[in-house]
This record gives C-alpha cells, sequence and structure tokens, in this order.
C-alpha cells in the first residue's frame, strides 16, 4: 500500500533498473511482457537443483526443482511468468541457495502516459502465517512507516515526498493517506485505496488497490501484489505491479535519477519493515 501512495505522488519515473541485474535475460522487460514460448521450462534431476541458461540470443532453459516446477505447471500464466523472471534475474536462485533473496529488484519506467513499477520480495515465513500479517490493515498504522522517511546511509536531507500517516477505515475499506510534498507541489494531500482482497484464491492469491478518486495530482491510480506459495516451503514471494498517470509537471519535470533513487530508498525500508513484521509478530494458537 505504501508503495502504491509513492508510486501516486511521482516517486517512479524512471526507465532503467538496478545494475546489479544488468545484462540478465528480461531484466528490462516487465513480467507481463515476458514471452513464455521463448523459455523452456523442465524439472530438474535433483530437488535442490536450478538451472537457467541462454540457448540463442532470444531463447532459454530453465531447470526448476520438483517443487517449482509442480508450482509452475498449475499456476495461471502471469505468475509463470515471474516464476521465469525471478530464475533469469538469479533471483530464485538466491533464494534456494542462500534463504534470502539478496538486492531488491525493481523496475521503473514509463509507458501510454504512465509511470509504471514492479518489485519482487521475498518473505521468510509460511504463507499462512505472513497473510495474517499482511491483511491486519487496521494495524498497518503501528509498523508500516517506521523509519520511512528517515533517509538511509546517513544522508541528510527531506525526501521529495513524506508519508505522514496511513489509516485503515473498516466502513468502504480503504486506506486513507496523508503525504507531504517538499518541492513543486508543496503541501499536504490525501488519498484514498480501495482494497480489493482476493487472497482466499488458491490458485491465485493477490490484493488489488485502486484509487478512489481522481485529483489535480493523480487522474487513476492501480496497484496489485501477487502472492508466489510453493506447496511446502518456510516462504513466500510477493510481485508487485503499480501503474499511476500523474499531473504533467510532475511526470515532464522531475529528475528521474533522483526519484528513482528515492523510491528504491523506500522499497528496501519497507522491505525490511514487512520482513520484521513477519518474522516477530506471535504465531497464532495451534499454528505450524
Amino acid at each position: 500500500m505504501l508503495l502504491i501512495s509513492l508510486l501516486v505522488f511521482g516517486l517512479n519515473m524512471c526507465s532503467a533498473v538496478d545494475n546489479v541485474f544488468e545484462g540478465t535475460m528480461f531484466y528490462s522487460v516487465p513480467v507481463k511482457d515476458v514471452n513464455l514460448a521463448l523459455v523452456e521450462v523442465n524439472e530438474a534431476k535433483k530437488n535442490t537443483d536450478l538451472l537457467f541458461e541462454k540457448t540463442t540470443k532470444k531463447k532459454a532453459r530453465i531447470q526448476l526443482p520438483k517443487s517449482y516446477f509442480e508450482y509452475y505447471k498449475n499456476a495461471p500464466e502471469l505468475n509463470k511468468k515471474i516464476i521465469v523472471k525471478l530464475a533469469s534475474l538469479g533471483v530464485l536462485n538466491n533464494i534456494l541457495t542462500k534463504k534470502k533473496m539478496g538486492e531488491p529488484y525493481s523496475l521503473l519506467y514509463k509507458k501510454d502516459h504512465s509511470f509504471n513499477v514492479e518489485t519482487l520480495a521475498y518473505v521468510p515465513v509460511n504463507y499462512e502465517r505472513g497473510i495474517n500479517v499482511i491483511k491486519d490493515f487496521a494495524k498497518y498504522n503501528e509498523w508500516v512507516l517506521k523509519d520511512i522517511n528517515v533517509r538511509r546511509n546517513g544522508e541528510k536531507g527531506k525526501y521529495f515526498v513524506d508519508i505522514d500517516s496511513m489509516a485503515f477505515v473498516e466502513k468502504g475499506k480503504y486506506f486513507y493517506t496523508r503525504v507531504s510534498m517538499n518541492t513543486i507541489f508543496k503541501g499536504l494531500y490525501s488519498l484514498d485505496l480501495m482494497i480489493d482482497d482476493q487472497t482466499d484464491n488458491k490458485s491465485a492469491p493477490k490484493l488489488i488497490l485502486k484509487m478512489r478518486s481522481a485529483s489535480n495530482i493523480t487522474k487513476a491510480m492501480s496497484g496489485d501484489f501477487y502472492f508466489v506459495v510453493i506447496p511446502g516451503e518456510p516462504y513466500f514471494l510477493i510481485y508487485f505491479s503499480g501503474k499511476s498517470e500523474v499531473n504533467w509537471a510532475i511526470y515532464n519535470f522531475l529528475p528521474l535519477a533522483l526519484l528513482r533513487s528515492e523510491l528504491l530508498e523506500r522499497v528496501y525500508t519497507l522491505l525490511e519493515n514487512i520482513n520484521y513484521r513477519a518474522t516477530s509478530v506471535k504465531k497464532p494458537s495451534g499454528a505450524k
């Protein structure tokens, strides 16, 4: 939800990704545009093995561990594309060998007069436990904004935008968010984000957020959280995709490099908050 707020207020105006992923096959290709016809996917001989290799300039093959391959065979098309991109980036290999994701991945780009962002996250608890934290919307104000306005690595100065508060409104099922912009359109702004909870869909659980009404800053906005749940694994993955059409001045005149660095810093902080909350909340009685 916080990622959506950052999107809406113009922090995602960029056309590149982290250099650590540059050179991988799909590093600059949005998940939805991954061409599955270019990738041959098979089961690895050993359950711990993972292989991704390019076979030609445009084609590749993947060997997945049994649990991932079984998931892949039955997954919806978009979830298949998520798995392929995770493997191509080397992220999936990090998860399988190190039990952690490594450097977070985010892709930011302009298309169709809108700003778009996608990112991947690893949550080190099982889905049943983690989703209870994610769906506890009323308690977001207790943890989701921790250090979100604090510059990382000891840097001084303010971010382009500060996230002041985030409250869940039970009647209507939406988040009421207050944001302070520190340049160009200086001032306080509010944002209502409606929630469509589809996490009970076992084959393709997700959360969808949409802005309730347009404003002078943002014409339209949407964001989807897709949850990749591999049976038997003590963790799950999140793929987020967001799109926002903002005021023309923000779209055309804000420095892209500055905004990209600010967004990525906030993404890292948010992922740390999610991981901390998911691992620190006590398990429900009788939970595994």
